[in-house]
């Protein structure tokens, strides 16, 4: 899948984003798997350049968005649902995920509305592990709001 980053990312930043896409690649073929082929895996890029930064994160931010959250967290939860996997596709008609940067309250969030599930990082804990605990993972957060 061809991915276009905005012009605010520098050659080497987006250079490493294109080296994390197969992580990319391979959560939307796991989503696509489970959730049915109509389901789209976006990353709202544009959130990330204008609230990170740092340089050393932004360096970073494919290992991020590609590697840990899509291909590490998205990917592999997803592919266990069973019954929240037909109830996602009862109430999200937009059949997409979209990960992007805001202020949350802690390391991230999740919202489950009828157009999308939307995973928002925390800007100034980018770099930290996954999950925040047991209770907070992006399944557990997805079932909440079901």
């Amino acid at each position: 899948m061809a991915v276009s980053y905005p012009s605010g990312f520098s050659f080497a930043e987006k250079k490493g984003f294109k080296e994390e896409e197969q992580h990319l690649n391979a959560a939307i073929k796991a989503t696509q798997d489970k959730l049915g082929s109509d389901w789209t895996l976006t990353v709202d890029w544009e959130a990330f350049e204008t609230q990170i930064k740092e340089a050393n994160k932004r360096k970073f931010l494919g290992v991020y968005v590609y590697q840990r959250y899509l291909g590490g967290v998205v990917a592999k939860e997803i592919a266990e649902w069973t019954d929240l996997a037909e109830a996602i596709n009862d109430k999200v008609k937009g059949k997409k995920i979209v990960v992007t940067a805001k202020v949350v309250p802690q390391k991230y969030a999740v919202t489950v509305s009828e157009e999308s599930i939307e995973l928002a990082l925390k800007p100034e804990m980018i770099e930290y592990s996954y999950p925040i605990d047991s209770k907070n993972t992006f399944t557990k957060l997805v079932e909440q709001q079901v």
